[in-house]
């Protein structure tokens, strides 16, 4: 994964003075609409709650308004990485200083936790690359889906989807179907 040094700082990985895959330009972007953290190296059984409880645990309620914790369709276990807006660049700071290296999860692990910049950063760009999204179809279970808060805490209403949503594509694992087809052919 990407090197951080300890003395580097997410304000460093904002104008591009850290490595890719993490490195944007501040200079290219509108940040009236926060700036969007990406949380890797999670336990791959954190939850949104989850996240959503470490960031208040560490000082940041009300200091974020978005949430996603992709999950598998498959299985629906997320995959270990969070994206969460800050509402500010100096908010976004203060995780990268308390979470960058962060061990202490809810649960028994040993993965630490890196702090980066998202590539879609800011609300209004997450709103925009989610609400037309296979996620946020009827079929998905809500806690799969990324949520919007006010600085209240309170959730908010995802804005509608503007065009039809597809489900999303359930990948099958070849192992899997030849397994269920011989254990029918048994019965």
């Amino acid at each position: 994964g990407p090197h951080f040094s300890p003395s580097s700082d997410l304000l460093d990985l904002a104008c591009g003075l850290s490595v890719a895959p993490f490195a944007v330009s501040t200079q290219s972007k509108d940040l009236s609409g926060g700036f969007t953290i990406s949380l890797q190296g999670m336990p791959r059984d954190y939850t949104r709650d989850m996240v959503e409880d470490l960031m208040i645990e560490h000082g940041f309620f009300g200091q974020f308004n978005f949430l996603y914790v992709p999950c598998s369709f498959n299985t629906g276990k997320p995959f270990g990485y969070a994206f969460v807006n800050m509402v500010t660049v100096a908010r976004a700071s203060e995780v990268f200083r308390k979470l960058h290296g962060f061990r202490g999860w809810s649960v028994e692990s040993d993965k630490v936790c890196a702090v980066g910049a998202a590539v879609t950063c800011g609300l209004e760009a997450n709103i925009q690359r989610y609400r037309n999204s296979p996620v946020m179809h009827s079929s998905v279970p809500d806690y799969m889906k990324p949520i919007l808060l006010r600085s209240s805490g309170l959730r908010v209403a995802f804005p509608p989807c503007t065009r039809k949503l597809k489900a999303p594509r359930l990948h099958t694992d070849s192992k899997e179907i030849s397994t269920s087809a011989a254990a029918a052919a048994d019965e």
